[in-house]
């Protein structure tokens, strides 16, 4: 993806989110291998070009660079991240996208080698990974439409899978 194109794309973005009132919470980075890394927006300080990468600053002093090379795509996504249990202090954790349809981002998993499990409301376990951490991406394609919660790091929280 050229440098010209990438930067006419997060300048519409931003003046779409800006000039329709559309509260667009994420800019997604889609990488040619198919992750994809959501970044928030109200996390995000500069996003800027060095020789053939993207870089984009945070408020917290971090950066993450992409190479232009790897990006499938960038797109916004007016998806709401959730965080359950603020105040509890083993951590929160935030969902991507909520509603999901294939794939389900969770980040904030503090605790090295957590378990994680996707529930329904009837209580039928739907997936268990006994040892997460960080961030991961999970399939939910083929999770029937509905709610589900989802128990790690000692919190709880709910997503709908469309």
């Amino acid at each position: 993806m050229s440098r010209l194109k990438l930067t006419i794309l997060l300048i519409t973005g931003f003046l779409f989110a800006v000039s329709t009132g559309l509260k667009s919470q994420v800019l997604v980075v889609q990488m040619k291998d198919g992750s994809q890394n959501p970044e928030e927006i109200s996390t995000i300080q500069t996003l800027s070009f060095a020789a053939s990468e993207l870089i984009v600053s945070l408020t917290n002093g971090t950066t993450n660079p992409y190479g232009l090379s790897e990006i499938q795509k960038l797109y916004f996504t007016t998806a709401t991240l959730t965080e359950e249990n603020p105040n509890d202090n083993s951590g929160s954790i935030s969902l991507f996208p909520n509603p999901a349809c294939e794939t389900l981002t969770i980040s904030g998993i503090e605790k090295a080698e957590t378990p994680l499990m996707i529930i329904r409301p009837d209580g039928k376990v739907m997936m268990n990974k006994p040892g997460v951490s960080g961030r991961i991406t999970l399939d939910v394609s083929h999770f029937a439409p509905g709610m589900y919660f989802i128990l790690v790091n000692g919190a709880s929280s709910k997503f709908i899978k469309l």
